[in-house]
This record gives structure tokens, C-alpha cells and sequence, in this order.
């Protein structure tokens, strides 16, 4: 019997070892949309802040600054077919990101990074691509080819 990470222990995995500084999830099957914009399915915005939701929006906050910065570097997911989504943004800490390969992830449709440090991404044979936001102002590779 072949063992496998669940789509919720990777994202665990991910979520919760900030001290990661490489990481490849190369074919896995289990990979599903990386989305580091939501925790604990709350989504990181304030979009109101009335008298009943500034509690709970201060201690959103709060979160935010008690979380670490993530020290991953490198993170690879390449071959991940479930993948349809990828959504990291600056709240998600990944100040120390400089490469991210996602080349080969048929069904990717779309990548939205906003990663300070970030400077190699690859995106060749993406098939499904159709949304790309970067802000990655130390991008200096960028693949997209399709053979």
C-alpha cells in the first residue's frame, strides 16, 4: 500500500511549519488550490468595520501581527494537476520566497503572488492559465512557455 498526504495535512504542513525553507510537492495528486489569503476559512480582509464585526476584526488583525514570517525560499509544484488556484499575498509572510515552480500544472487557471523577494517563476506548459498578477518587483525570471 502506497501512502499519500491529504489535501488538508499538506495545507496544514504549509500553513503551520513557517521554519520550512524548501519544499516539493512535485506530482502530487492531493495538491489542491494554494491559497494563502484565508485562515481558518476567514478570508484576511476588512471589508466592514461596523460596531458588531470590531471585535472580532481587531483580533483578525492581532493574528496577523502575531504570525511569523514564513522562511520558505523555494517551493515546487510541479506536475500538481489539481491545482487550479494559486493566491499568495502579502499578509501571507513570504518575505524570504524566491522561487516558485509550478510548471506542468495542467489545470492552473490562476496566480496571484505578490512576494517581495521573489525572482524565478516558472509557469511552462501551465495549459489552463488565465489569470497572472504579479507583484514581484525582483522577478527576474519568468517561464511561460508551451511546447
Amino acid at each position: 500500500m502506497e501512502g499519500s498526504l491529504c489535501h488538508s495535512a499538506i495545507e496544514e504542513l504549509l500553513a503551520c511549519c513557517t521554519h520550512l525553507t524548501h519544499v516539493s510537492l512535485n506530482g502530487c495528486v492531493n495538491m489542491h488550490d494554494l491559497n494563502w489569503g484565508y485562515s481558518g476559512g476567514q478570508l484576511f480582509e476588512l471589508s466592514s468595520f461596523d460596531g458588531s464585526s470590531a471585535i472580532c476584526s481587531l483580533e483578525i488583525i492581532q493574528e496577523q501581527i502575531e504570525q511569523p514570517d514564513r522562511l520558505l525560499q523555494n517551493l515546487n509544484c510541479v506536475g500538481c494537476s489539481n491545482i487550479e488556484k494559486v493566491v499568495i499575498p502579502p499578509r501571507a509572510r513570504c518575505f524570504h520566497l524566491l522561487s516558485l515552480n509550478l510548471s506542468l500544472s495542467a489545470n492552473l487557471k490562476e496566480v496571484d503572488v505578490a512576494a517581495s523577494n521573489l525572482s524565478f517563476l516558472n509557469l511552462s506548459n501551465c495549459y489552463s492559465l488565465e489569470i497572472l498578477k504579479l507583484e514581484c518587483p525582483k522577478l527576474t525570471s519568468l517561464f511561460l512557455q508551451f511546447s
